[in-house]
């Protein structure tokens, strides 16, 4: 089920984006998007501390949107793409636990969905990372 969202999840993003990008058709650059990931996840602590659930379920949704967007503008390894679906994953937790009113549900999906956009980004900073070379993940 979630492999067939994932599919239609990446024609969303490309329809919503869009609706907010210039009319030439293409994605915004990666770090524009990564910075709008930075943002979201901002307001979303915000939301996650004041216990806005229908804040912290917008915001979890928007940011899957984005991990799509960011996804499909840099496939850059195996490992690189595996960081990605678990962050659309722990999104997915997150909107989910958000929409049911699960507190605690939605305070251990954020700390997930934090650790691993620091793993993803201590993995992209390596020394040995090369983007645009596809490497098999590490298991």
């Amino acid at each position: 089920m979630i492999r067939l969202s994932r599919r239609f999840g990446a024609l969303t993003v490309i329809v919503v984006l869009s609706a907010v990008t210039p009319s030439s058709g293409q994605l915004p650059p990666l770090d524009e998007l990564m910075q709008q990931k930075l943002d979201h996840t901002q307001r979303l602590l915000e939301a996650v501390v004041l216990r806005q659930h229908i804040t912290v379920e917008r915001y979890a949704r928007e940011l899957l949107l984005l991990s799509d967007a960011t996804t499909w503008t840099s496939l850059r390894s195996d490992e690189y793409v595996r960081y990605a679906f678990d962050f659309q994953d722990t999104a997915q937790e997150l909107a989910e636990s958000a929409r049911l009113g699960d507190d605690d549900g939605v305070a251990l999906a954020f700390s997930e969905l934090v650790l691993g956009c620091g793993d993803c980004h201590a993995y992209v900073g390596r020394e040995d990372y090369q983007p645009g070379v596809r490497r098999p993940a590490r298991r």
